[in-house]
């Protein structure tokens, strides 16, 4: 193996059978240089599994692992990837997405993970967990005080499992970034969104791109960030709101001249010449250190986008209010 005296082995898509595995593991059982050992695509077999948890377990040194794409979940791989995490206090990082982990899984998993205080970046992403995972997901997460990373993008959070989990990162001290894409969670899990970036305080980098959420959701994480000092990026982009909503936003921020924000990804929302204006006034007020990334924009005397579900009807007048207060901040010129 060429990389065996580097401190990052990479072994993706190679399709090892469990032999391969076995030799690989047996030979980094004693190594002192790999820190990081990336096995993603090569669909492992449980006994594979086996002989990476045997290492992890043994081997000090390595701190990061990722397992993308080899379909661990649902039976004995879970198994020893919990039994893994628990008996491992140096792991700092491990990506165990698309696995294939489900509702079967998700209470062996939780309990490593409360048993394992190290792990400070946790990526669940392109999963298969919905709607009965939710709320021990969240309750997870509310009470975690080491992980400052997590991605639980891709999978199928809906509703009120969209609710819980939501509400237990609102809930977290220790998150720094989170990413929550392409879940679906829809007006009502939006609202619950505001909520999180109105209440919790540490939160720096959060993704909500591809979620279902409407204009309403939109005009509510506006307010939200305009008390909120610590978010620095949110990337929003793909959702169903309109260019009032996404209007909302921008005026919000404008008038909140404590934000941390340095970008915000709207990107394929269609907005005005006004959103442009006010995204360069922001740019302005934070000299330069501002990015952004919007959709087409469209003439300035465009209507407002149709009444439909998808595009709720924008609340005119508290857009106006937003204007009102967002004008009260001026760049300097100079």
């Amino acid at each position: 193996m060429a990389h065996i005296n580097k401190d990052e082995m990479v072994l993706r898509y190679h399709q090892f059978s469990t032999d391969d595995i076995r030799a690989i593991t047996k030979t980094l059982t004693t190594n002192y240089n790999v820190e990081r050992l990336f096995l993603d695509g090569n669909y492992l077999q449980e006994q594979a599994a086996q002989h990476i948890a045997k290492l992890i377990i043994s081997n000090d040194f390595i701190t990061e692992l990722s397992l993308v794409d080899n379909r661990l979940g649902g039976g004995e791989g879970t198994k020893e990837i919990c039994r893994m995490l628990t008996l491992n206090q140096n792991l700092k990082k491990i990506n165990l997405s698309g696995n294939k982990f489900n509702e079967l899984d998700v209470a062996q998993l939780i309990e490593a993970f409360e048993r394992n205080t190290t792990l400070r970046e946790l990526d669940l992403s392109h999963n298969c967990f919905g709607e009965k995972c939710g709320e021990m997901l969240g309750a997870f997460i509310s009470g975690n005080d080491s992980l400052e990373y997590i991605n639980l993008g891709w999978n199928n959070f809906r509703e009120q499992s969209a609710i819980d989990m939501i509400g237990g990162i609102t809930e977290n001290t220790r998150l720094r970034r989170c990413n929550l894409e392409m879940n679906g969670f829809g007006p009502s899990g939006g609202q619950i969104l505001a909520e999180c970036i109105k209440k919790n305080t540490v939160l720096e980098e959060l993704n909500i791109n591809g979620n279902r959420l409407n204009t309403q959701n939109a005009f509510a994480i506006g307010q939200a960030l305009s008390v909120n000092d610590t978010l620095q990026v949110l990337k929003i982009a793909d959702n169903q709101i309109n260019s009032d909503g996404a209007l909302a936003v921008f005026l919000c921020i404008k008038a909140n001249e404590t934000n941390r924000l340095r970008e915000l990804d709207f990107s394929h929302t269609v907005v005005t010449h006004e959103t442009v204006n006010i995204c360069e006034d922001i740019k302005k007020l934070k000299n330069g250190n501002f990015k952004y990334q919007v959709g087409k924009v469209t003439p300035e005397l465009l209507k407002s986008n149709a009444d439909t579900i998808c595009y709720i009807k924008t609340n005119t007048d508290l857009l106006k209010k937003l204007r009102t207060n967002a004008a009260k901040v001026k760049p300097n010129e100079n």
